[in-house]
C-alpha cells in the first residue's frame, strides 16, 4: 500500500478538519494461505469458471474433452456433464479441451464458448467454437457448436497436434471476446519464423473479437482493435508476442489484464495490459524474462518474471500458470493480491503492486508434488480456486488469518463530513489487526437532481484515533455492484473496545468493517 502526498494532502485538510493530518505509509502482513478441498475425482480438470447467473454452478473443464457442473456449496459432481466433445478433442500431452467462456447474455440466450485442441484428421488445429446451452438447468448440445476460428498449428507435429497451444478464453470489461494463443511450439529465443511477432499469424497472440455477429464466422473486429488499419495484419489481433500464454484473466474491479506466458529454458512471465489499451509486443522471440523496458521501448516488459532454478524438486519452476486478483468478500486479508503459481510442483504466489511500474512477490505455497496447478479460477463472487491436474481435485484458496469482528452499520454521509465509529468488540491484547473496510456507494447527490458517481480518481480515507491517519486510494473502478474495499491497519492496541474509526470523503450506503488479527504478529511500519 503506498500513499498520495503533495496535492492529494491539501484535498484531505479542506475536507476533513476535525482531526490532525498525518501521512502513513504501511506495510500490510501477507495472508496466511490455506487450500480447502471442494472436490476430488475430476478427470485431469484444466479450468473452472460460472455462467453469470448466480445459480451456485461452477463448471470444470476437464482436458479429456468434458465439462462437469459442481455444487458451489456441497462440491457435489452433478450429473448430467455440461458438455462431451471427447470424440472431437486431441487430449495428448499438451492438448485438449483447453479453454471455456459463457456470453454475457448466457442466461437469455445459452451461448458459450469452447477453446480445443481438434483431432489427427485436423493435424491438431485450434479451434474456437460458439455452442449453445438449453434447459433447466442448462446443458450444451454438441451438435449446436458453430466454428469461429480453425488456426492451423505447425509445430512439433504429430498424430494429434503440438504444443504451446495457449488456452485460455474470456469475457473482457468491453464484453468483447478475448483468445490467448500459443505460438505452435516455436521454442528458441530469437527464432526468426517463430510467428509470435508476425502480424500475419494468429500464433502468439491475444486475440479480441466482437461476437455480436449471427452470421458466419461469427465474429466480427471491433473497430478499436490496435491492428485494422496496418497493412497486411489480421486484425483480430489485440497483442503479440507471446510464446504460451495459458492462463490469463481482468482484474473484475480494475479491468486491467494479466497475462501468465510460460517461458522456454530460463524465466517465466506475468505481463500486464491497462484496461483497454491494446497493441503491446511482449518480447517473444527477441527477449525471454524481465528486461529493460528503457533499453528496448519497442516491448512491453513483464510486471514479474521468476527463474528456473535447477536442483530443486521436479528441476525447479517450469511453467507459470497465470491468476487472478481476489475480488471477493469471505476472506478480506486475500483483497488487492494477484494471485499465481507454477504447474510443476505446486508454488503459488502473489503480487502486490508498489510505486508504479513495480511489483512485490510473496510465496505462500511451497514445494508440493501432488499439486499440479493448472489453472486458477474464480466464481461470480470473486472467491478464488485451483485445479489440480493429476489429483482430480478442485480447492478452493481460503486464508487462516481469523476474522474476529464483523459488524454491519448503515449509514450514509455527505461530501466533506467524518464518520466517527466507536467499536465495541473483542480483542487480542499485543497483536496487530488489519481493518477492512467494505463500501457501497451510491454516488453524491447535487441540487437540481444530479448525482455525482465517485471515479477511479476518488480517494477514501479512514483512520483511528489520532495520530493515526490512513490515506487509501479506490484502486481503479468500482466493481458490478458498487463496491470497494479497503485496507488499513492497526498497531498493536490493548484493546479494541471502545477505538473510534473515522470514514470521509464517501457516500455509504452499507459500511462494513472487519477486524482480522493477524497471526503470528507483523510490525507495523508508520512513516510520520
Amino acid at each position: 500500500m503506498h500513499t498520495k502526498r503533495g496535492g492529494w494532502i491539501l484535498l484531505l485538510i479542506t475536507l476533513i478538519t476535525s482531526i490532525n493530518i498525518y501521512s502513513v505509509n504501511a506495510q500490510n502482513p501477507p495472508p496466511t494461505i490455506q487450500l480447502q478441498q471442494i472436490t476430488s475425482g475430476l478427470q485431469l480438470p484444466l479450468y473452472l469458471t460460472h455462467d453469470g447467473t448466480n445459480n451456485g454452478i461452477l463448471y470444470i473443464v476437464e482436458k479429456t474433452g468434458r465439462i462437469k457442473r459442481i455444487n458451489s456449496n456441497t462440491g457435489a459432481i452433478l450429473s448430467p456433464n455440461f458438455i462431451d466433445i471427447n470424440s472431437q478433442v486431441c487430449n495428448g500431452f499438451e492438448q485438449g479441451l483447453l479453454g471455456l467462456a459463457f456470453h454475457p447474455n448466457f442466461a437469455s440466450n445459452g451461448y458459450f464458448y469452447i477453446y480445443y485442441t481438434g483431432p489427427a484428421s485436423t493435424g491438431g488445429d485450434l479451434f474456437l467454437k460458439r455452442c449453445t446451452a438449453s434447459g433447466n438447468p442448462p446443458i450444451g448440445n454438441p451438435t449446436t457448436c458453430v466454428t469461429m476460428l480453425q488456426i492451423n498449428h505447425p509445430g512439433f507435429t504429430s498424430q494429434c497436434g503440438g504444443v504451446h497451444n495457449g488456452g485460455w478464453i474470456g469475457f473482457g470489461p468491453d464484453n468483447y471476446l478475448y483468445v490467448a494463443v500459443g505460438n505452435g511450439g516455436y521454442s528458441s529465443v530469437g527464432n526468426p519464423i517463430d510467428p509470435a511477432p508476425q502480424l500475419n499469424s494468429l500464433l502468439g497472440k491475444i486475440l479480441r473479437l466482437d461476437i455480436n455477429n449471427p452470421n458466419p464466422p461469427y465474429y466480427s473486429i471491433p473497430s478499436t482493435n490496435p491492428f485494422v488499419s496496418s497493412p497486411g495484419a489480421l486484425a483480430e489481433i489485440w497483442a503479440k508476442g507471446l510464446r504460451n500464454p495459458w492462463r490469463a484473466s481482468f482484474d473484475k474491479l480494475t479491468g486491467n489484464f494479466f497475462i501468465g506466458d510460460v517461458g522456454q529454458n530460463s524465466w517465466e512471465e506475468i505481463n500486464f495490459q491497462p484496461n483497454s489499451m491494446g497493441g503491446q509486443d511482449f518480447a517473444w522471440s527477441s527477449i525471454e524474462g524481465c528486461f529493460n523496458q528503457a533499453l528496448f521501448p519497442q516491448f512491453t516488459a513483464p510486471i514479474h518474471c521468476y527463474p528456473h532454478i535447477s536442483g530443486l524438486p521436479t528441476n525447479g519452476f517450469a511453467a507459470v500458470t497465470g491468476g487472478y486478483f481476489y475480488r471477493g468478500s469471505q476472506y478480506p486479508q486475500l483483497y488487492n493480491r494477484y494471485y499465481f503459481g507454477d504447474s510443476s510442483n505446486g508454488y503459488l504466489w502473489s503480487l502486490v503492486e508498489g510505486p508504479i511500474g513495480t511489483w512485490t512477490a510473496t510465496q505462500h505455497l511451497g514445494f508440493n508434488n501432488n499439486l499440479a496447478i493448472s489453472s486458477f479460477g474464480e466464481d461470480q463472487n470473486g472467491e478464488l480456486y485451483i485445479t489440480s491436474l493429476f489429483e482430480g481435485k478442485l480447492y478452493k484458496i481460503t486464508a487462516t488469518n481469523p476474522v474476529v469482528f464483523i459488524p454491519s452499520i448503515a449509514t450514509t454521509s455527505n461530501i466533506g463530513t467524518t464518520i466517527p465509529i466507536t467499536i465495541s468488540a473483542p480483542s487480542n491484547p499485543n497483536k496487530p489487526y488489519i481493518l477492512a473496510i467494505s463500501l457501497g456507494m451510491a454516488g453524491i447527490p447535487l441540487p437540481g437532481g444530479l448525482t455525482l458517481q465517485l471515479t477511479p480518481d476518488a480517494i477514501f480515507f479512514a483512520s483511528i484515533s489520532p495520530p493515526y491517519l490512513g490515506m487509501i486510494n479506490s484502486i481503479g473502478n468500482l466493481n458490478s455492484i458498487g463496491n470497494a474495499l479497503i485496507q488499513l491497519p492497526i498497531p498493536y492496541i490493548t484493546s479494541l473496545n471502545g477505538l473510534t474509526v473515522y470514514i470521509a470523503f464517501a457516500v455509504l450506503d452499507t459500511l462494513m468493517l472487519s477486524f482480522i488479527e493477524v497471526s503470528p504478529p507483523y510490525p507495523l511500519i508508520l512513516t510520520l
